[in-house]
């Protein structure tokens, strides 16, 4: 009896083996697959509240471009640096990374870099993040202070306006470079932004060593006399240099923002790499929606990469998550100052403002928004979390939310341009036609209607007179945007009508100096000679001189007599 051949049975394993099999064969390079490797990351090192210099690696892949892998960042301590305070560029096969520790926060975090290709291969590296204390007590404002430094003029004396290499036509913006310390100046008039290098920015008058907008230093039309354009600008207004270095600019009259990318390198007349209020770089449009800006009179890039836009036509801010992966033309993803993104009303409440200049933030996730038409700061915390056309959470400038009227006091503004904070807590508020600068220290704990600390441009909290009856380096004549360099505690202000920036240094809290008194001899039941001495203050404080005398039968406490003079032009040393 023949027996029967039966098929043999096929099970799942079988299956697999067979499937792998056929991979192997098709795509041998599976069978060599390696996961992509990543250079080591050196321990980092930055202050209290200052976003760190970029971080390099370089990354590298058997199958994936290293741009095209995912790229996950971890924190060991969510308090000190936030996951959302990680960001990340890349080009080639390198990436750059920033972090920014949370506001008034310092220690070491581990911080975990993860590679992945498209096979799912991964490689990690870590590395340290230590930030160190800063003591901001140490730091100072005194009122009407001086600048020490001007652009756009050769001396603090002079005012006229120019289109030169030098020159400014109503200046409306200024901004460092975190990387580099170039400035650059929003120059609206002539439709340009200078760029300085860090060296020529210290002195007075100096030259400008780039221009953008325009094809050289002479020419000053709008989008060059001809259409819109990649390289061109119409009355650009706010500017901001990212934690990468690319500047960001409101291109008010063409109804964009425009981003240039590696700013203090590019060349003279370079084009944007990235708009948004537009699809393309050569309209201008405008309107009320999702993907439109109309006027953008402010930009700030907050730690978490997000862009936020203060369009002042439309009465609104943008807020444009993750805005480094968005294309050209994207939508915003949030709207404060409206209910919608259709709307464009404008009133006086807690919600709704009217004519908005300039928005900047903190990195505890607050931001302020300068309210131009209804004379206040608004203040709303935790910003990104808040539901489109929510209520303000604090307002500078007025008592409440539903009062808007102009006044000259150490609560009151007078048409707001820009508001912006350094490393710490100082809030900085350009007083435009009240000619002056306040200072709020520890803003964020402020209460509604709050008096300033300090005035800049005015000689008290009640005067507004145009240049104080003289321009010099304590006057202003309408102040427009402002910024504040955290490195060097340098505060920048544009004095608009007098065309020219203006660059304050915040004083360190130093102890007066006091000359060598020499020995002196008398006779019994006379009056000496006079004793000089000098005493010096660099802080331009009052000073309080005591002294004490080992034998008050000789001399008496009130056998001595001082009297003193100022003897150097900016209220610094005096003598006895």
């Amino acid at each position: 009896m023949k027996s029967k051949n039966h098929p043999k049975k096929i099970t799942k394993n079988h299956f697999i083996i067979l499937i792998i099999a056929i991979l192997l064969c098709c795509f041998p390079t599976l069978a060599n697959a390696t996961a992509p490797e990543i250079s080591a990351i050196s321990d980092q090192t930055t202050q209290e509240d200052i976003a760190t210099s970029i971080i390099s690696f370089i990354v590298t892949d058997d199958s994936t471009p290293a741009c095209s892998m995912t790229l996950t960042m971890t924190s060991s301590d969510q308090s000190l640096v936030p996951d959302d305070y990680l960001l990340s560029l890349c080009s080639g096969d390198q990436y750059s990374i920033v972090a920014t520790p949370a506001l008034n926060q310092y220690g070491t975090a581990a911080i975990s870099v993860t590679i992945t290709d498209a096979g799912g291969l991964s490689a990690s590296t870590s590395f340290n993040l230590t930030v160190t204390d800063v003591d901001d007590s140490q730091y100072m404002w005194i009122n009407q202070q001086a600048a020490d430094v001007v652009l756009g003029q050769s001396d603090f004396t002079s005012n006229g306006s120019g289109t030169t290499d030098n020159k400014f036509n109503t200046p409306m913006s200024i901004a460092v470079d975190p990387i580099t310390g170039k400035v650059f100046v929003c120059d609206r008039f002539n439709h340009r932004i200078l760029r300085y290098s860090s060296t020529n920015a210290s002195i007075n008058g100096s030259s400008a060593e780039a221009v953008l907008g325009q094809a050289n230093f002479t020419s000053g039309s709008a989008n060059r006399g001809g259409s819109v354009a990649a390289n061109t600008f119409s009355q650009p207004v706010g500017i901001f240099v990212d934690v990468f270095g690319r500047l960001w600019v409101g291109d008010d009259a063409n109804n964009r923002v425009l981003r240039f990318d590696n700013a203090s390198s590019i060349s003279t007349g370079a084009n944007a790499d990235f708009v948004l209020g537009q699809s393309i770089f050569t309209t201008n449009s405008t309107g009320t929606a999702i993907n439109k800006i109309k006027s953008p009179c402010g930009v700030w890039y907050d730690p978490a990469g997000r862009l936020w836009v203060a369009s002042y036509y439309n009465s609104r801010v943008l807020r444009f998550d993750c805005v480094d992966s968005k294309s050209n033309g994207a939508d915003a993803d949030g709207v404060l100052g409206q209910t919608s993104f259709t709307v464009a009303s404008k009133s006086t409440t807690q919600n709704i403002m009217n004519s908005l200049f300039s928005v900047f933030g903190d990195t505890s996730g607050s931001i302020y928004i300068s309210d131009f038409n209804n004379n206040r700061i608004i203040r709303f915390d935790n910003a990104a979390l808040k539901a489109n056309g929510a209520d303000a959470d604090g307002v500078l400038g007025q008592p409440d939310y539903t009062s808007n009227g102009a006044t000259v006091s150490p609560t009151g503004l007078n048409r707001t341009i820009s508001a912006i904070l350094d490393d710490k807590g100082r809030l900085y508020v350009s007083d435009r036609d009240n000619h002056r600068l306040l200072i709020f220290n520890d803003a964020n704990n402020k209460a509604n209607g709050a008096e300033a600390d300090y005035v800049l441009g005015q000689p008290d909290f009640t005067s507004n007179t145009i240049n104080n009856g003289g321009i010099s380096e304590r006057t202003m004549n309408k102040p427009r945007q402002l910024f504040y360099d955290p490195d060097n505690n340098h505060l920048w202000l544009v004095d608009s009508d007098n065309n020219r920036v203006l660059r304050y240094c915040m004083m360190l809290k130093t102890a007066p100096g006091m000359g060598l008194i020499s020995d002196s001899t008398m006779d019994e039941d006379t009056v000496s000679n006079s004793i000089s001495f000098t005493v010096t203050d660099i802080n331009e404080q009052a000073l309080t001189i005591t002294y004490i005398s080992s034998d008050e039968s000789i001399i008496s406490s009130t056998g001595i007599t001082f009297s003193g003079s100022q003897v150097s032009t900016n209220g610094s040393s005096y003598i006895v």
